[in-house]
This record gives C-alpha cells, sequence and structure tokens, in this order.
C-alpha cells in the first residue's frame, strides 16, 4: 500500500540542500516536515511548498506562532500541546 512520506528537515544546510537536490531535479517533489523555526515569511513557506508540494511545521507549542505559520499558508502544523490545535 502507498504511505505519504515527508523529509523531515531540522536544519538550513538541510532545506538548502533540499531545495538544491530540487532545483537540479536530483530529488521528486516529496512532502517535507520542517522545523517551524526555519520558517520566516509567507514567501518563504510559498518557495517551500513549490518545491514539496506540502508544508507540515513541527514542532509548534504557541498558539501565536501556530497561527502566524497557519496565516502564512502551512498544510499542516504539529504540536505537543492540544491546546495549540483546538486554537487553529
Amino acid at each position: 500500500p502507498e504511505v505519504p512520506v515527508a523529509y523531515s528537515i531540522r536544519t538550513e544546510a538541510q532545506l538548502r540542500a533540499y531545495l538544491a537536490a530540487r532545483d537540479a531535479a536530483r530529488l521528486p517533489q516529496t512532502s517535507v516536515a520542517i522545523r517551524h523555526t526555519l520558517l520566516h515569511s509567507p514567501d518563504e513557506v510559498a518557495l517551500v511548498r513549490a518545491h514539496a508540494g506540502h508544508v507540515n511545521a513541527w514542532t509548534v507549542d504557541e498558539v501565536d506562532r501556530a497561527l502566524q505559520l497557519a496565516a502564512w499558508g502551512v498544510d499542516a502544523i504539529t504540536s505537543n500541546h492540544v491546546t495549540v490545535l483546538n486554537a487553529l
């Protein structure tokens, strides 16, 4: 059976390597689960989505940050706190 997969991106170096590999067509479009602190603007979210197709921000444990990321257009948010997810 097909199982959805995603690259986990923890560092700026991993993000740059992923984007470069996508630009060079060495990787197929694959969703990413990215550390939320690597996302600094709606434009960055749009850039990552253009390469990945689906962007999951993790681990977001502050309501304000979750709301910001949602407004920026991330596709999913992972949190350790139900209150954060309920705020969305």
